[in-house]
This record gives C-alpha cells, structure tokens and sequence, in this order.
C-alpha cells in the first residue's frame, strides 16, 4: 500500500493539471482488467448489481505546494512511520484507498452497487463532481473521502466568496487632510466584521466563520487611494445560511458588497440515518463536523465525509500521514460498503 501512494504522491497534479494521474490510475486499473469510464480526466468505475447504490467519491487534484518545503513535495519519503509528500493527507491517501478497494471487494457478496468516482478540480471550480454526476445514476449514499482522521462526518459548513469595495478621495500624500483614505475606511469595515456575533451555534459546525483574505489598495506611494478591495471568505452553516450571511454583511459594514460565488451551500445529513450510524459503529467515533468543504454539497442523498489523513496537515509545507492511519481506513471504508449493501 505504502508503494502505490507514494506513486500517486510522484505524480504532480495540481488542480487544472490532473491528466498525468488519470493516466496512471486508467493504467493502474485496466492491468486489474477494469475499464474505467473517463470523461476529461475524471474516471468512473462501477461494480455490483442490485437496487441501492454507493457512491465513493475522491479527488486526484492538489493545491500548489508553495516554497516552504523541506524536501522535494514529489519526492515521497517514509520517516517514523510516516509518509510525506504533497497531497499525503489531501488527497492521494484516499485515492490509494479506493484503488485498493475496487480490487478488493467482491460484488457477488453486496447486495447492491458500487460507483467509484475519481474527481478533478475540487481544489478550484469543482467542475470534476459536477461531470461526474452528470453521467452516474443519482446513488442512495455517497461517501466523500477526505482527510478526516477516520473519524464520520455528517455536515460541512457551506463558502460564500464576497469582494468589498470601499471608496475615498484621491489626494497628494503631503496632503491627506484633502482627501479620504479608502484603506482606512475599508479597515473600520473590516473590524466590523470581526466584531459581528452569532446568535444560533449548530452542535457540530459551531458558528459561522468571517475571514479577510486578501486586500489590494493604491496606485503609489505618494497618492491617497480613492478604491480599496478586499476579499471576505464567509464559511455557513444550516441556521445561517448563505443568502443569510450576505445580507448580514452587507448589513454591518458601509463597503459595497459584490457576491462572487454563493452556490456551495452547508450540507447535513440526519445523524439518525443509516449511512451515519453504521459509519459511526465502525469508526467507534462519534459523528463530527467538516469544518472544510468538500465535495458533498452536491449530493442530496444521505452523505458521510470520511477518509484517513487529517485535515491539519492539508495544504501545508511538508505534509504526511501515519501510515497505520492510512492502513486502517481500507478496513473502515470496505467494512462501511459492505454493512449498507447488506
């Protein structure tokens, strides 16, 4: 197991370059004798027969890995029972689980089917999920894998993405009594936005989470910027949902508001569901929320988000997984298939 990961991890394939790896996993597949269906870089396997169906989900894309490596992020290494690499945690662990999982399971023994979807661009647009259900029959349950730490996760917070426009008046910098600073009135906004409380707490996603991430201000230093933008990252949940949340915003501070995308809404599934509570008997883990997204926001049948890795080690410089992690999720997401399509 620890071979083919390190393989996938090899593999450069950061979100809008996947084509390297579809080829491999194709390859990887067909030498078991499966033909996957491959629509783009997206691959698609089916196996089983009977009325429900289980679809397991993972992307084979990277975010970049940036410069503060150690070592060589494609240059995969085991230390301390631990293997590093770019996508280690996020997502190539769990693409290595389900390649395992496609030979290992025996569909003469479910009692249903099984469609295992390799998916593109979840680290950007998330156009891979939306081709990939465009072709698949609509599943009963879907399992997201996703660096959770094999632990079960019934909902996620929903992304709201905002750009704020704040206005002034230009003016020479000798004189800035003349004019109106655009960045001074874009930072009382966003204090503002530090400042605002949430009533309503959701038992597993807590509170909504209101972040600044970027800001671009000035044409030179000796000009009083009459524009200033800034970027505002708003993570939902059930009681404040995303047309909820903008109109908050919009509500508390005077910058003009310009939604830039609202359509990742916050997902839950019934905790009280079958998928959720056989999840949770295997995993002896109580059901928990995905403070990230994934790709579960566009199943409306009953969703679980679980996967070996954790999500700390995501989209950081010299990230890795514990290989016993790594290991035990096979059991965990083979023995979850196998108890829904009893």
């Amino acid at each position: 197991m620890a071979e083919l990961l390190k393989k996938l991890i090899s593999i450069n394939s950061v979100s809008g370059n996947e084509k390297e790896i579809a080829d491999f996993l194709e390859k990887h597949l067909k030498k078991l004798e499966i033909v996957p269906k491959r629509i783009g870089d997206n691959l698609i396997v089916k196996t089983g027969s009977g009325k429900k169906t289980v679809m397991l989900v993972s992307h084979i894309d990277t975010v970049p890995a940036g410069g503060s490596w150690t070592e060589d992020p494609f240059s995969p290494m085991i230390k301390e029972n631990r293997i590093y690499g770019l996508g280690a945690s996020d997502n190539k662990s769990n693409v290595a689980l389900l390649l395992k999982l496609i030979s290992g399971l025996k569909p003469n023994k479910l009692n249903g089917k099984v469609i295992f979807a390799f998916t593109t661009r979840e680290e950007t647009d998330l156009s891979g999920i939306k081709t990939v259900l465009g072709e698949c029959e609509k599943p009963d349950y879907a399992i997201i894998t996703e660096p959770t730490g094999l632990i079960p996760c019934s909902c996620q917070k929903g992304l709201v993405i905002l750009k704020g426009e704040s206005t002034g008046k230009r003016a020479h910098a000798s004189t800035p009594e003349k004019g109106e600073n655009a960045i001074v009135n874009a930072v009382d906004d966003i204090k503002k936005l530090s400042e605002i409380r949430f009533e309503k707490k959701h038992k597993l996603l807590g509170f909504p989470k209101l972040s600044v991430t970027k800001i671009s201000a000035g044409v030179s230093h000796n000009i009083i910027p009459e524009k200033c933008e800034f970027t505002i990252d708003a993570r939902t949940t059930p009681e404040y949902y995303n047309e909820k949340i903008i109109h908050l915003i919009k509500k508390n501070i005077n910058s003009k508001i310009i939604v830039k995308s609202k359509r990742l809404k916050s997902s839950e599934t019934d905790p009280d569901n079958e998928l959720i509570r056989k999840a949770e008997k295997i995993c002896s883990k109580k059901p928990q929320g995905f403070s990230a997204f994934s790709e579960m926001s566009f199943f409306s049948c009953p969703a679980v988000i679980l996967g070996c890795g954790k999500l700390e080690q995501a989209h950081k410089p010299d990230e890795f997984i514990d290989i016993n992690n790594y290991k035990k999720g096979l059991f965990i997401l083979e023995k979850l298939v196998t108890e829904i399509l009893k």
